[in-house]
């Protein structure tokens, strides 16, 4: 919930308007960054401050250098229009960053816009270091730099390395290894040389480069001896530029790796080891050498690296297969469940994790049991390049021939999925046998397949089938056959393993407050997660409460209709059809169950969805950030349960489930078990403040930049800082400057143009948190906000001065205890206090006031540029009677008259006022006074009038009625001799009791300015008497 903090203060008030400007300055998040392929990426910070009035078309630019390249960030900064990038017409294209404000920024604006760019990998030479300078223009302000930064730019120092990786160390065995070369500067003429070891055998070579259409056909190499029976390979890639793409808008991402970890070029070498050169345990070295030349100053360069590796004995043991889930354990080998009376998934994995390649690997399964049928099969094609081959062949129970179905190839490592469906048989057939034969599975690769199965509703519980797998294959032209365990349970429980269906969430990457976020949930029922059909689905989305739900965007939707075809599109596939109207939210509920959320509710009872087929639900949400929400990341979560399967059994898998605790589906039971996921996106870490101050005088009803009063009547003052950035605010000082004749703004050292001055009328009471301190000095400087201001030390003490009408300036310090208050985001700072003219100021008189300001991220540390809001005034009208007042004066002689010099007038004299309603004073019903606007006057201070003479006090705008006044007076002052003299205009007409008579204010006209106050200086007379009776003569006293 956004907060505000008030604090209530009592002046005297005064201000004015100066012209308008911006301030810029300029820094970077890091001094510092490497180049990369995959960008490292940086920072400028332009802090921008509006002063005087507000400004209206504000345009910033920044030229980057030409090794740099700009990055536009997920979303834009607060305040911020537009950014566009352009580019100047020199050869270098340098960016020219253009970055629109919003079309008005009032004065008292100040926040920060960020460049993200980043330094260009190939084009960034060593340390490299970039000095930048942004300016500011606008329709109404003089155009402004900032300071010149500088930054380094951390290029490579060479131009290239290699990297080695082997798959398979087996003796006899073909051996692979890959030799990648990496690029850090432009490089071309480029020669690789791989040493063989003696005694090695040379099989083959093909490249692994999709970048420069390098294939297999015309890869260039040619063998000759090297030194000491050794085999050198070269690879010629003279024909080829390792360079950037020139074309500057498409830089990122590049065709070409230049970066230690990503690849220009790869090439894949087979080898053999043969068991007549090579033992056991043998340490086995490759060399490797590259040259070439940079491209950008054909300066050649030479590298060399060396790989090594250990030959071993062959391990022939076989390839291993196992079900994906491995869901039973205990003493079976492998263990996957069916479901009683259902369709179920059965999953099949093949891995040889052996050190050798096996040849022509088939494995069977047995399939000819009663209690099951095989529905359909799922196919998924080696992922490798090597057009290895995939035969896929099943027996039927009337026919005991094998059927082959098809023969699949890879494609240059794309993943292909085949689907086989039983109905393609006639209604007799039976799949009783099925095989899987692959041309090759090399050392450490895995192939996975899927099986639907119908188990018959008479099947018995907890019976295990055992498929019975036979794998035969070939390792090192040698035969073998390895019989496996494969089984299958039977159960009547629906059981999901992991979670019932896959709950994806998906939302923007970032955003600021007020930015509209599209998230999709995407509920899709798929392999491998569940071993039935999924039933009466309910979607739910409880959204944080820092999002708000505006629409529905869209609905991709497919059910499983009654006899559907099996696998009749991929498996895994998301590809599910759009509905012409989106399926709106069944319920909006907000602040569910006393969450402070809003719920968002899809019902799909009725519907079944296969985990078999690619069956779900996809829906697009448009929602919108709340003001308020904090940096650094908001969460949404999505959730999906089963409205009718309450016996479900699930296993933990990965976390993907817990439990209904919040009851989404409404049956009272809160111990279902739901399927989940969570999208972070990240709230961009924004610093902005804004602020504004408005009076209101005594003749007003509201606050605005001209308030209206009379000499004497009230003027009240309302500022507010407002924190409308992401991330929290600390260590916010505020510095206010009580108006004065020939007074500045603090932050700008502009004039003001008050007219008269205000005094302060009673000391400040601030809230937890808010420390108050004040000055007596005039024309103070700005040390306390990091500007210069005026050339006094404010000498800040958090003691009320005597008099308080000294007070010059006030100070506020807020949050300076972090962490233990922050102005967090969505909060506002709210200051507020009365102010009293004083006597003698001319109608039409104005007095402005304005405030300086800084503070510090919480997140970061880096401070804001201090900033000063319009300045807002406080103008004299014609005193309204009826008015009461006026003169307070030290008697120094005690006469009771005023026959002592101005200087004797005493400021900070508190004065009451009451109403009473039966004309007695102190009878009971007497009541604080209040104006004929409802102004509060109960009391006022003595102050200077106009012209600087001290001692004078007013109340104005009094309705007709019955008032007297009373005194506070500190503890050294009383009241004069009362009435003396025939002349009521200079006696004194308070008695000892520091009451005056009644004043009886009618005809709404009375100008009653005779009530004058003398005090006098109380003396405190003490007498020691001691006497010593021990020593006292008989007589004396």
């Amino acid at each position: 919930m956004n907060k505000k903090i008030f604090i209530f203060i009592l002046l005297t008030g005064s201000i004015k308007l100066f012209s308008q400007s911006i301030v810029l300055n300029k820094s970077a998040n890091v001094s510092s960054i490497s180049s990369e392929y995959t960008p490292n990426y940086f920072q400028y910070i332009l802090y921008y401050s509006i002063l005087g009035c507000t400004v209206n078309n504000m345009i910033i630019k920044d030229t980057l250098a030409y090794c740099m390249y700009y990055s536009p960030l997920t979303t834009l900064l607060a305040n911020v229009s537009s950014i566009v990038r352009t580019y100047t017409p020199d050869p270098f294209r340098k960016q020219i960053i253009t970055v629109t404000m919003n079309p008005s920024l009032s004065a008292g604006t100040t926040g920060q816009v960020f460049i993200q760019a980043y330094y260009r990998h190939g084009f960034t030479p060593v340390n490299y270091m970039t000095n930048n300078i942004a300016y500011a223009t606008s329709a109404n302000a003089p155009m402004t730099t900032s300071n010149t930064y500088s930054h380094t730019g951390l290029g490579p120092a060479i131009g290239a390395t290699l990297n080695v990786n082997n798959i398979g160390t087996a003796i006899d065995g073909n051996i692979r290894y890959t030799i990648y070369m990496n690029g850090k500067l432009h490089t071309h003429n480029v020669h690789i040389y791989d040493t063989i070891p003696v005694g090695a055998i040379f099989v083959s070579a093909r490249s692994l480069d999709i970048s420069h259409n390098i294939t297999n056909e015309n890869l260039s190499y040619s063998t000759y001896p090297g030194p000491g029976g050794t085999t050198i390979v070269d690879y010629d890639l003279t024909n080829i530029d390792f360079s950037l793409n020139p074309d500057f808008d498409n830089i990122y991402p590049l065709k070409l790796g230049l970066s230690p970890s990503a690849t220009i070029f790869g090439v894949e070498v087979v080898v053999k080891y043969p068991s007549s050169s090579f033992v056991n345990g043998q340490t086995v070295t490759s060399k490797i050498g590259i040259t070439g030349n940079y491209v950008t100053s054909e300066v050649p360069f030479a590298l060399n690296t060396s790989y090594s590796h250990t030959v071993v004995t062959p391990d022939c043991l076989g390839p291993s297969i196992e079900t994906v889930w491995n869901r039973i354990g205990g003493s079976i080998d492998a263990t996957d469940s069916l479901m009683i009376g259902d369709e179920s998934m059965y999953t099949v994995r093949l891995r040889n994790l052996r050190n050798v390649s096996n040849e022509q690997v088939s494995y069977e399964l047995n399939l000819n049991y009663p209690e099951i049928t095989l529905k359909g099969i799922a196919l998924d094609i080696p992922q490798n390049s090597d057009n290895d081959t995939l035969i896929f062949s099943y027996q039927i129970n009337n026919n005991p021939a094998w059927i082959i179905f098809d023969t699949l190839t890879t494609n240059n490592g794309n993943l292909d999925t085949v689907i086989f469906a039983s109905s393609l048989l006639s209604p007799a057939d039976k799949i009783t046998r099925v095989r899987y034969y692959y041309s090759k599975v090399n050392s450490n690769e895995s192939y996975q397949n899927n099986l639907l199965f119908e188990t018959s509703s008479g099947a018995t519980e907890g019976t295990i089938l055992n498929f019975m797998p036979v794998i035969n294959y070939n390792c090192i032209e040698a035969p073998y056959v390895l019989n496996r365990q494969l089984y299958a349970y039977l159960t009547s429980n629906s059981l999901f393993f992991g979670v019932p269906t896959t709950v994806t969430k998906t939302g923007p990457g970032g955003g600021q407050i007020g930015d509209e976020f599209n998230y999709i949930i995407h509920s899709l029922l798929n392999s491998g997660r569940a071993n039935t059909t999924f039933h009466d689905m309910i979607v739910a989305d409880l959204l944080p409460k820092n999002l708000t739900f505006l629409q529905m965007n869209s609905t991709n939707f497919k059910f499983m209709e009654p006899h559907q075809p099996i696998f009749n599109t991929p498996l895994g596939s998301i590809d599910l059809p759009a509905l012409a109207s989106p399926i709106q939210p069944a319920q909006i509920i907000d602040n569910y169950m006393g969450t402070g959320r809003q719920l968002l509710l899809w019902d799909f009872s009725g519907y079944d969805f296969s985990s078999f087929d690619t069956t779900g639900v996809r829906m697009s949400i448009k929602t919108k950030v709340n003001p308020g929400t904090p940096f650094p990341a908001i969460s949404n979560t999505a959730f999906a349960l089963s409205q009718s399967d309450h016996n479900q059994v699930y296993l933990l898998l990965q976390n993907l489930n817990q439990r209904d605790t919040l009851d989404f589906d409404m049956d009272g039971n809160i111990t279902e078990q739901m399927a989940y996921d969570s999208y972070s996106s990240t709230i961009v870490a924004i610093a902005n403040l804004s602020s504004e101050k408005k009076s209101r005088g005594s003749m007003d009803t509201t606050y605005s930049t001209l308030g209206n009063t009379v000499t004497g009547g009230v003027a009240n003052y309302r500022l507010v800082i407002s924190n409308k950035g992401s991330v929290g605010m600390k260590n916010i000082t505020l510095v206010d400057i009580l108006p004065y004749v020939a007074d500045k703004n603090l932050v700008a050292q502009t004039s003001k143009g008050s007219q008269w001055s205000p005094f302060l009328a009673g000391p400040v009471n601030a809230p937890a948190g808010v420390n108050v301190f004040y000055s007596v000095v005039e024309d103070i400087n700005g040390s306390d906000l990091g500007v210069a201001g005026g050339p006094n030390a404010p000498n800040w003490s958090m003691t009320l001065p005597d008099p308080i009408t000294d007070v010059k300036a006030i100070k506020f310090e807020y949050a300076h205890d972090y962490p233990s208050n922050v102005l967090a985001a969505g909060d506002s700072l709210v200051l507020m206090w009365p102010m009293r003219v004083p006597l003698g100021v001319g109608v039409g008189e104005i007095a402005y006031n304005s405030f300086g300001f800084k503070a510090t991220r919480e997140d970061n540390n880096t401070s804001l540029l201090a900033s000063e809001p319009l300045k807002v005034g406080i103008q004299i009208q014609p005193p309204q009677p009826n008015i009461l007042g006026n003169y307070i004066w030290l008697d120094t002689n005690g006469n009771g008259l005023q026959d002592e010099p101005a200087v004797e007038g005493l400021n900070g004299i508190k004065v009451e006022l009451y109403n009473s309603l039966d004309n007695i004073v102190g009878n009971g019903d007497d009541q604080p006074a209040v104006d004929a606007f409802g102004n509060d006057v109960s009391f006022t201070v003595s102050g200077d009038d106009a012209t600087g003479n001290p001692g004078y006090y007013n109340f104005a705008n009094l309705a007709n009625g019955n008032y007297y006044l009373k005194l506070v007076l500190p503890s050294n002052l009383g009241t004069t001799q009362l009435y003396s003299g025939a002349d009521t205009n200079i006696d004194n007409d308070i008695n000892s009791n520091k009451v005056s008579d009644m004043v009886v204010l009618s005809n709404n006209n009375t100008i009653n300015n005779s009530v004058d106050i003398g005090l006098v200086e109380k003396t405190d007379i003490e007498i020691n008497k001691n006497v010593n009776v021990a020593s006292a003569p008989v007589g004396t006293t």
